[in-house]
């Protein structure tokens, strides 16, 4: 992948919008997509969450609205974005798992 890639993450909870913001702290352009539209507007124009992240105050402050997009609705793929590859989504599937904080600290293992 190159920093040309678009990526849609699915999802923007604890997990998805920290994925997110540091993806497109990366350099990718990242649309996060979520059907929880008042969490989505909250966060686009007041950029909060509701839940505490090591670093994401300053990841969405620096990306949000630049390399980062996050919406809620889509008209032309139900419950996907407009500008969506959907059969990249059919040929592969990637896990990714968080081992690093979005500050880029360690996690604590569990």
């Amino acid at each position: 992948m190159t920093s040309e890639t678009k990526i849609c993450v699915v999802g923007t909870g604890h997990i998805g919008l920290p994925l997110a913001a540091v993806l497109a702290e990366a350099g990718f352009r990242v649309t996060g997509y979520d059907t929880n539209d008042d969490f989505i507007v909250r966060v686009n124009t007041t950029r909060t969450v509701d839940f505490q992240e090591e670093g994401l105050a300053a990841l969405l402050e620096r990306n949000l609205h630049n390399r980062l997009t996050l919406r809620s609705q889509c008209k032309s793929v139900p419950h996907l974005p407009a500008h969506m590859d959907t059969s990249t989504i059919r040929r592969t599937i990637v896990l990714l798992t968080a081992t690093m904080a979005p500050s880029g600290s360690p996690m604590a293992s569990s």
